[in-house]
């Protein structure tokens, strides 16, 4: 039985191809081309779809092979919603393919910075006379109808975009393309260019090259479709894969630590609006800098990890800060990162001016504290928290990239899911929110004993989770909660030095999860464990202090449906 090309097409493969043949009337091979009139070869039908600025007496001339090849990329992919556009005295034009994003919910979206609704849009700029038959480079373009401002994942695409069509453009030729679509087997589906490993569960993260059989705008749409879903796994400027990435698949992309990528990332300032960061989350802000500032502290070896690579602003040749720098100098680095309260509401320009009279390196510090994270966190406003984890500073924490969001959703479909708390010392999460929750147990990460063998340590009582944060189980200071509004001193977390964090986990609910006793449970498989939210206890909170009179146990439908109805409001949001 021959498999469909995409889900909810009835149509076989061949049954597809004639219909294309016969819709456009070329069913000539590549030896004929090139003596065929435009007449023979023009279809009427299909150019009644381009926008041309020539009167319909003036009918442009457009390459066969390229009017088939929009024909088949409007048969396989009719998602594409491919619209052109011709200016025929430039020979020029303009394919405009939709990328619709329904693999993202909104919660990936926002992470990306992407507005729900709105297709990604890839534009192409080809010789609508010769096709492949010049050496004119392909344009590209990657945009969004809605955005307003640079956005770094647009960025990313559309430097893969035009990195693969000039590729494509510069190695193929129309004979080439049209052998591969006459020499069609209709046996082979045209998803091929990317397959399943052996486990079915996950896809190979190297960069293929699909298949010519469906034309090349098909192969096109088919790869950028494909990177979209694994965008995080790849650096941003150079589109290597990220060492390691297997073992460590997270949701934001990243800039790798190869010199000349970080070289370019802070020299040309790509990728992170500081002030706008600052301004849009400061609550975030302020507890990624304090967590950083934990790890310098409490470094084990004397150095950072993940560390930063610091170029001199004033000598682009000179690394001041490198992955040897020790903790003692990054310190005194962190001494110069003003409070988030003197921060707000400044420009991009009278910020790194400020940061740059202060040290020379804070202001790029700052700049890779922010950029390096792959997690999503999200400050949640007072009326959405949770009155009963008796802190206000609550965020919202995701991980997983789309790829592996959806792999968990369908194993929780199946074997269901429950909530579990982690906690781990704030020195932790440092590494933690850019490298993900991973199995410690017998590596140089692991902290306590293993009593229980191998996997990441969960317990559905939050008192337990605490004390693995250094905290004290039996006290959970709490600010004290407002109904409207919280206190504008009580907004921010003040320093690193009396705080607990511990994050409530969504696991999947298989043979994987070990329920060892009733308050310690093991899961083996990391891939298995989700972070939906992020608590934070500050013992310096100024406000009034209480001791809970509750003890927290997500095992307890009261709770657990609250962590439900929450996660599915930020998964609705803006819907």
């Amino acid at each position: 039985m021959q498999k469909e090309v995409n889900e909810g097409m009835k149509t076989p493969l061949l049954e597809m191809q004639q219909e294309a043949n016969e819709g456009l009337k070329l069913s000539v091979s590549s030896s004929s081309m090139q003596d065929s009139t435009y007449e023979e070869m023009y279809d009427s039908e299909l150019c009644e779809n381009f926008d041309s600025d020539d009167s319909d007496d003036d009918i442009p001339e457009i390459h066969p092979l390229l009017q088939k090849d929009i024909q088949l990329l409007q048969i396989f992919f009719p998602q594409s919603c491919i619209k052109t556009s011709l200016v025929s005295q430039l020979c020029q034009m303009d394919l405009t393919m939709c990328f619709p994003l329904t693999h993202l919910n909104e919660m990936k979206m926002r992470a990306w910075g992407l507005c729900k609704g709105f297709p990604i849009n890839i534009r192409l700029t080809v010789n609508s006379k010769l096709y492949l038959a010049t050496n004119e480079t392909v344009i590209a373009k990657v945009f969004q109808e809605t955005s307003t401002k640079c956005n770094s994942v647009l960025g990313q695409l559309e430097r893969i975009a035009r990195y693969f069509c000039t590729k494509q453009f510069s190695i193929l030729t129309n004979e080439i393309v049209q052998k591969h679509i006459d020499n069609c087997s209709f046996q082979d589906n045209v998803l091929n260019g990317f397959k399943d490993s052996e486990s079915g569960e996950t896809c190979e993260l190297e960069k293929k090259t699909p298949s010519l059989d469906y034309g090349l705008l098909s192969q096109i749409y088919y790869y950028m479709q494909e990177r979209i879903t694994t965008l995080s796994n790849f650096c941003p400027i150079c589109d290597n894969l990220h060492p390691g990435c297997a073992d460590k698949v997270l949701l934001k992309p990243v800039v790798c630590t190869n010199t000349l990528c970080m070289f370019t990332y802070q020299t040309f300032e790509a990728m992170t609006d500081l002030a706008h960061w600052i301004n849009v989350q400061p609550e975030v802000v302020q507890l990624l800098i304090l967590l950083t500032k934990a790890a310098i502290e409490h470094s084990r070896d004397g150095h950072l990890s993940p560390a930063p690579l610091i170029f001199n602003p004033e000598n682009s040749t000179e690394l001041i800060v490198d992955l040897n720098t020790k903790c003692s100098e990054l310190r005194e680095i962190t001494k110069f990162i003003p409070d988030i309260k003197d921060m707000l509401d400044l420009s991009e320009d009278l910020l790194k001016n400020n940061f740059q009279e202060a040290h020379i390196a804070s202001y790029p510090l700052l700049r890779w504290i922010i950029s390096s994270l792959r997690a999503h966190i999200e400050y949640i406003p007072p009326e959405k928290q949770f009155e009963f984890m008796t802190t206000d500073h609550q965020f919202l924490l995701l991980f997983k990239p789309p790829r592996e969001d959806t792999i968990f959703n369908q194993k929780k479909n199946k074997y269901g899911s429950v909530f579990a708390f982690h906690g781990s010392p704030i020195f932790n999460w440092h590494s933690i929110i850019r490298e993900g929750l991973l199995v410690a147990s017998g590596t140089s990460r692991q902290l306590n004993g293993a009593a229980y063998g191998n996997g990441i340590y969960l317990s559905p009582n939050l008192h337990l989770s605490l004390g693995y944060s250094c905290f004290s189980h039996d006290i959970l200071w709490c600010s004290k909660l407002k109904k409207n509004k919280i206190p504008e001193y009580n907004r921010f977390l003040r320093n690193s030095t009396h705080i607990a964090c511990v994050t409530l986990c969504e696991v999947i609910n298989d043979s994987h999860l070990k329920k060892h006793t009733k308050e310690i449970w093991t899961c083996e498989k990391s891939e298995n464990v989700t972070t939906r939210f992020f608590f934070v206890y500050d013992r310096n909170s100024e406000t009034p202090q209480r001791k809970t009179t509750d003890y927290v146990d997500t095992e307890r439908p009261k709770y657990a449906d609250q962590f439900f109805s929450t996660l599915n409001y930020y998964s609705s949001l803006y819907s």
